[in-house]
């Protein structure tokens, strides 16, 4: 970003993490919203992205998830 061009850093910070507050993802669909599922705060980055997405692919497809996900229900 050119306005940035000059700027200093005064203190150095790691981050933004996009891991939940418990370091499991949420998967499932977002409450409120018709047919808006989620898949996100993945800790271990693209490790989990087959099995996540699977799992979401054939939520969406059957209207059941294909195994017990409670622990990372949105």
């Amino acid at each position: 970003m050119p306005s940035l061009k000059g700027a200093v850093l005064k203190s150095p910070i790691n981050g933004p993490l996009t891991v939940t507050p418990d370091g499991r993802p949420l998967i499932g669909p977002l409450p409120g919203f018709c047919n808006f599922y989620v898949a996100c705060g993945f800790m271990d980055g693209l490790s989990l992205a087959g099995g996540a997405g699977k799992a979401v692919a054939e939520w969406i497809i059957e209207g059941d998830p294909p195994l017990d996900l409670f622990a990372v229900d949105v």
